[in-house]
C-alpha cells in the first residue's frame, strides 16, 4: 500500500491491483473499416485485454460481432491468465472441465469480477475502486486497410 491507500502487488518493476497480471473488459462499441470501396462501420462486442496493473494498461483487443461470442472467448481464456502467485503461469485446475466454475469460485473467494459478470476495469483517477458494474463502457477502433496508409 502507498501513500494514497492503494493496495497493489510490486511485481518485477510494476504495481499490480491482485494476483491476475491481466484482466479483460466486455464492451459494446463499433468498428470502423476504411476501404477502397469506402467506410464501412460495424456494430458489436469488444473484448479488451489490460495489463492489470495500476495504469490498466490496453495491450490487446478483439472485435466479435454478437455478446455471446465476446462472452465465450472470455470464458475460454480468462482463466488462462497468468497469475503472479503461480509464477507467471495459470493454475493447472483452470484448465480443466471445470475450469470455468472453479476460476469464478477463485474470484468470487477473493472479491474479484469476471469480465462475464458485466464488471468494467477503469484506471483508478476513473474510479478508486478500480472498476465498476454501473459506470458505462463504450470503444470504437479505426481499421485502415494497407494500401490507404500513406
Amino acid at each position: 500500500m502507498n501513500k494514497k491507500g492503494i493496495k497493489y502487488i510490486p511485481y518485477r518493476g510494476d504495481k499490480f491491483r491482485d494476483d491476475r497480471m491481466f484482466v479483460f473488459n466486455i464492451v459494446e462499441g463499433k468498428l470502423e473499416e476504411h476501404s477502397q470501396e469506402g467506410i464501412k462501420i460495424r456494430k458489436g462486442f469488444w473484448v479488451l485485454y489490460y495489463r492489470n496493473n495500476l495504469d490498466l494498461t490496453l495491450c490487446d483487443k478483439k472485435f466479435f460481432k454478437t455478446k455471446s461470442a465476446a462472452e465465450n472467448s472470455v470464458r475460454f481464456n480468462e482463466p488462462l491468465i497468468p497469475l503472479i502467485s503461480n509464477f507467471e503461469e495459470p493454475y493447472p485446475i483452470f484448465k480443466g472441465e471445470d475450469g470455468w466454475e472453479l476460476w469464478n469460485e477463485w474470484l468470487n473467494f477473493r472479491g474479484l469480477h469476471s469480465a462475464i459478470s458485466g464488471y468494467q476495469n477503469f484506471p483508478l483517477d476513473v474510479t478508486p475502486e478500480g472498476g465498476s458494474f454501473t459506470i458505462g463502457n463504450s470503444y470504437m477502433d479505426i481499421y485502415l486497410q494497407r494500401h490507404q496508409i500513406n
